[in-house]
């Protein structure tokens, strides 16, 4: 009777803990869709949205992803919060999949053949919205670069796992998943595709499969048949795609350094003192709760304790974001550290915690001065390289697996072009699901019950991130909840909320330019340097590029090299929006490099304060003549 009784009320706490992962999960996904309407960054932003709108329009570009989305514009004409709402279904739909591709390939491979529960599919989903705790929620490159990552990763993984009988099936659909992956990643970000491309040929090595080997096969012809008819597409040729990528790389590497960091400088960047405690307390955490979890019998107390501390490092890694301005976080390197940690609880209950702790000092002392966050990762693959070879082939398997997910974030980050240590944080979906893997690799007795505390761990830790980057989102100036001011962009049929003083800087422009002939379409030279939304607010064509950066040292260069591709007529009845003395500014001096007299020949329509960098742009027409 005690031991029913026991196992009812056991049974009982662990429906909790997944009802607690569902509510969660829920609160997750509704935060996300109501932030979705709020705010809007007058930087990248507007390059995103302009180049969706108009990517015929400019002769060179560095990435295709404004083509990708380009049927949203003509879906949904001028609705961001459309826009958005697609890019976020995309990234959760692929999440999703990307946490059921992980069940599927540990029934394949494990021994026990572990029914890994629907929560984990769903945390991972969830954990994949972390990568909006750097609030830019409209579509970029850097989004389509990280669902192309999580499809290319998941026909992978379901290459190698899911039912032994489907074989075509299986095959079809991984080689579809891999091949949209392929295609996106390309499109977003082509530096990304290499090391990508390596992973796909290493996980070929290590499983030896044939569904896997088919896969690939026929994802790459796939690939090759679609990113041909893309090119056509685009650029008319396959001449005329390349001469559009050579003057990209031509242009933009006139603004070098810092817009694009380079491979040494990309890899440079270390953490404080706190950051490294930070990351100790929190991998301490999870080293404890592992060994909770192995315990036979948990008291509702441990439960109690193991739920704070989980609460606990939610409410570090959110109060850390707000901390860091919401920009640059190690927060979002948590789940790495997670990683780390499981390894080492595994390592100390192998009894060999003199070899973790000698690997850890010895990666620091190598590592540190060159990148912190690579430190992390090769510390993690020694010790993932270390249980491979001492366990059974089907375990090893799985742990070099984990050791693939591990590196993804690096590829990701180091194909967006800016510091790994920034951008690998976004895609920490795939350390993630590395722990999950090796959860269920390395403790199969008790992978139930971690599953269940580590998956509501990032969950809530996924949904403090959000809230952390509400609070200081992404070059605005207010937080999310105070962008009340709702209007309608254009023929959007949603509104957008902002903060009442970007509202009234839009509005205020908007209204000078109707009310001085402005109609749909007109062409705007933009030197601010920083405001491309402004002109997507106004329904005007920034010409040259769909954001003339300023304040790099050879923006001047960039801008007049760009204006050369516009034709002259375009050119001589183009608008102008200036900001003589914003923080960076693009010369007036371009105008006459370009035959164009300006100011003179122009006339001022109005002038509108913005809160961001506290600058005044003014808004110039053609004189009549």
């Amino acid at each position: 009777m005690g031991k029913k009784s026991h196992s009812v009320e056991e049974h009982w706490i662990w429906n909790c803990w997944r009802i607690a992962g569902y509510l969660f999960a829920a609160l997750n996904v509704v935060l996300f869709v109501s932030l979705l309407t709020r705010g809007l960054d007058l930087t990248d932003e507007g390059f995103y949205l302009n180049w969706i709108k108009n990517p015929w329009e400019y002769s060179f570009f560095l990435t295709a992803t404004g083509f990708f989305f380009h049927p949203l514009a003509l879906m949904f004409p001028d609705n961001i919060v459309a826009w958005r709402l697609v890019a976020g279904v995309i990234v959760l739909g692929f999440g999703f999949a990307f946490g059921c591709s992980i069940s599927a390939y540990a029934c394949r491979w494990l021994p026990e053949k572990p029914k890994v529960s629907v929560s984990a599919g769903l945390f991972l989903s969830i954990a994949a919205l972390s990568f909006y705790s750097c609030w830019l929620p409209s579509p970029g490159y850097n989004l389509l670069n990280f669902a192309g990552c999580l499809s290319f990763t998941s026909g992978l993984l379901f290459s190698a796992g899911g039912h032994v009988d489907a074989h075509r099936r299986r095959i079809v659909s991984s080689a579809a998943m891999i091949s949209f992956g392929a295609i996106a990643i390309w499109m977003a970000r082509p530096s990304t595709a290499f090391p990508m491309a390596l992973f796909a040929l290493i996980f070929l090595v290590v499983h030896r499969q044939r569904e896997v080997f088919w896969s690939l096969i026929w994802a790459a012809v796939s690939t090759l048949i679609v990113s041909a008819a893309i090119v056509m597409v685009i650029g008319g040729t396959f001449q005329g795609m390349v001469d559009r990528y050579r003057l990209g790389f031509e242009l933009i590497g006139l603004l070098r350094p810092p817009f694009l960091l380079s491979v040494k400088d990309q890899f440079r960047g270390t953490f404080s003192h706190f950051e490294w405690a930070f990351f100790l307390v929190g991998g301490a955490i999870v080293v404890a709760i592992v060994q909770l979890g192995c315990l036979n019998r948990l008291h509702r107390a441990l439960h109690l304790v193991v739920a704070s501390a989980l609460i606990a490092i939610g409410i570090c890694i959110g109060a850390k974001i707000v901390a860091d301005d919401g920009g640059r976080s190690v927060a979002r390197l948590w789940p790495l550290a997670a990683v780390i940690a499981l390894l080492v609880a595994y390592l100390c209950q192998a009894r060999v915690t003199v070899l973790a702790v000698t690997l850890l000092v010895m990666s620091v002392l190598v590592w540190q001065s060159v990148s912190s966050v690579l430190t992390m990762v090769i510390f993690a693959t020694l010790m993932l390289g270390i249980i491979g070879r001492s366990v059974d082939s089907c375990r090893a398997r799985a742990c070099w697996t984990a050791l693939l997910l591990c590196w993804v974030p690096i590829a990701f980050g180091f194909g967006s072009g800016n510091s790994i240590e920034l951008m690998s944080g976004l895609a920490s979906v795939f350390w993630v699901a590395a722990v999950m893997l090796m959860v269920v690799t390395l403790f199969p007795s008790v992978h139930g019950r971690l599953v269940e505390w580590i998956g509501v761990g990032f969950v809530c830790a996924t949904f403090a991130a959000m809230i952390g980057a509400a609070s200081r989102p992404y070059r605005l100036t207010h937080p999310l909840w105070q962008q009340t001011e709702c209007m309608v962009i254009g023929r959007s049929s949603l509104p957008i909320c902002l903060d009442p003083a970007s509202v009234s800087y839009l509005q205020r422009i908007k209204k000078a330019a109707l009310e001085s002939g402005f109609i749909k379409s007109t062409p705007i030279i933009d030197l601010t340097g920083t405001a491309p939304t402004t002109i997507f607010f106004l329904e005007g064509l920034p010409i040259g590029s769909a954001w003339l950066l300023g304040g790099y040292p050879n923006s001047e260069e960039f801008t007049r090299r760009a204006l050369e591709t516009v034709p002259r007529e375009d050119l001589n009845r183009s608008w102008v929006l200036s900001a003589p003395k914003g923080h960076r500014p693009i010369p007036a001096m371009v105008m006459s490099s370009m035959g164009l007299n300006f100011p003179s020949d122009y006339e001022e329509v109005v002038q509108s304060h913005t809160e961001y960098e506290n600058e005044i742009h003014i808004l110039w027409r053609p004189k009549p003549k």
